[in-house]
């Protein structure tokens, strides 16, 4: 695992709404701890492409048998088009692309050590800005207007050398206290997330991704909030706030930011439930495990 700290140096904050906020882990110097720490992941929350998945497919593909190529090809891209539900054999269901591909690929015999170099080969070729990748639309605004009472940080499974050029690139990097690389979730985002309390001492925990092992299931054991995008719009388990994009759930995240804000300020006993009886208020989606049936945001 490796925590990159921001520049420590001190400015004052923009007003709210900038998209260019001051970077540092000493912003918080001799000020309250802040509201809330906010744990981002890193594909598919803070950007999206579909190119470096076909990219990683095709790769993946070069390790198969020629006879299994083109049906492992047709399955990746049944599942990534949104047949989500129709791809049979993969049990549970893949919590994103990435995963989706390993498991297709593995089904078919192609050893770990083939998926893992073309992994990392793909992830050379992001990190070089050989595809297009998008930021979600409102993503930079809400960073921005929630840095004075959150702190901000990214936890990726990825390595170094492949989130922070990508980071850079995106314009994103100013927005965030501290990243940690090869992060080793699920099972270390705890540990990772601790440090991160150490430091900033935060009133609250929110954790963001589109990876339900990795990025909400830990944080539900722990009693953290958690925001879940989920594009195919089915969820595993409890979350506070989901959607299918970044654009679904960011009002959920302005409205979680504006309470434990006004919970923190006014200093209302029993925040953790101050907090939660806010966020009550926020419109649940109508989908869920199954059709017609509600997600539990109940953690």
């Amino acid at each position: 695992m490796v925590l990159h700290r921001a520049d420590a140096s001190h400015h004052n904050l923009p007003a709210s709404g900038s998209v260019q906020p001051d970077p540092g882990v000493g912003r918080f110097a001799g000020r309250p701890s802040p509201g809330a720490l906010l744990v981002f992941d890193f594909d598919g929350t803070l950007w999206r492409g579909d190119d470096p998945l076909d990219c990683y497919a095709e790769l993946v593909s070069l390790g198969l048998d020629p006879a299994e190529r083109a049906p492992f090809l047709a399955d990746v891209h049944a599942f990534l088009s949104g047949d989500h539900w129709s791809v049979s054999g993969l049990e549970p269901p893949p919590d994103d692309g990435w995963a989706a591909i390993a498991a297709f690929a593995a089904a078919r015999g192609e050893s770990a050590a083939h998926r893992q170099a073309a992994f990392l080969e793909t992830r050379r070729r992001i990190a070089a800005g050989e595809f297009p990748l998008e930021v979600p639309g409102g993503l930079r605004e809400f960073l921005a207007a929630s840095r004075d009472s959150c702190a901000v940080v990214l936890a990726s499974n990825s390595p170094a050398a492949s989130v922070h050029p990508v980071l850079d690139r995106l314009g994103l990097t100013p927005f965030f206290d501290d990243v940690a690389s090869d992060a080793g979730k699920p099972d270390r985002l705890p540990e990772v997330v601790d440090s991160w309390i150490t430091v900033y001492r935060p009133a609250h925990v929110m954790s963001i991704g589109d990876h339900y092992r990795n990025d909400i299931a830990p944080a539900v054991r722990r009693g953290w909030f958690t925001t879940y995008i989920s594009p195919w719009r089915w969820v595993p388990g409890p979350c506070s706030v989901v959607g299918a994009t970044m654009e679904d759930v960011l009002p959920g995240l302005y409205a979680w930011v504006r309470a434990v804000r006004g919970a923190v300020e006014q200093q209302e006993p029993g925040v953790g439930e101050a907090v939660r009886s806010r966020q009550a208020a926020i419109p649940a989606p109508t989908w869920g495990r199954d059709p017609g049936k509600e997600v539990d945001r109940t953690a």
